[in-house]
Formats: C-alpha cells, structure tokens, sequence
C-alpha cells in the first residue's frame, strides 16, 4: 500500500504542473480533445467512495493504472506538436518528408 501512496503521490506532483498557465497555453489547448476522455476516467475513480482499506487500494490501483493511458495520451500530444513545430505549421507541404 505504501508504494502505492508514494506512485499516487508523485502522480499528483505531475498533474499539478499540469494546472500551470504554461502547460494550459502549451499543450492543454492542444490536446484537450484526446485527454478529456482520459479525465472523465480519471473523474469517475476519484469520486469513487471507500470504507476500509481493501476499498481504498482497489480504488488506488484502478486510478494509477488508469494514468498510464493518462500518460499516454499526453506523450502524444506532445509529440503531435512536436512535430508541426518541426513543421513550422506546415502540415500540408512537409508530410512526406518529417517523419518522428
């Protein structure tokens, strides 16, 4: 249980730099479509009550598994805009020629 609470704490370390204006600006506005699923997901868990012990790492468990795809999404975001700097916005001429 205690690794878990140390995995779930840095999880919400990371998430908290991702509430900055910074990452708003940089790759929320971006990747708001992709990851908005993966945050009602996230929602659904974090609400979810627990009575005791067995409850609360179940619900821990389910929560850090579900950040992988959290992760995911966000390393393709990243990616994505990556790439059309790369691209200097030119998505249309350079397809053929960037490749990541």
């Amino acid at each position: 249980m205690k690794r878990l609470e140390a995995l779930e704490a840095e999880i919400l370390e990371f998430r908290k730099g991702a509430r900055e204006e910074h990452f708003k600006q940089l790759i929320w506005h971006v990747g708001q479509s992709m990851l908005l699923v993966q945050e009602m997901e996230l929602a659904c868990i974090e609400v979810r009550f627990t009575c005791n012990d067995e409850e609360r790492y179940e619900k821990l468990t389910l929560w850090i598994q579900a950040h992988k795809g959290w992760l995911f999404v966000l390393a393709g975001c990243i990616d994505a805009i990556q790439v059309a700097m790369k691209r200097k916005g030119s998505h249309y001429s350079l397809t053929s020629e960037v490749k990541a």
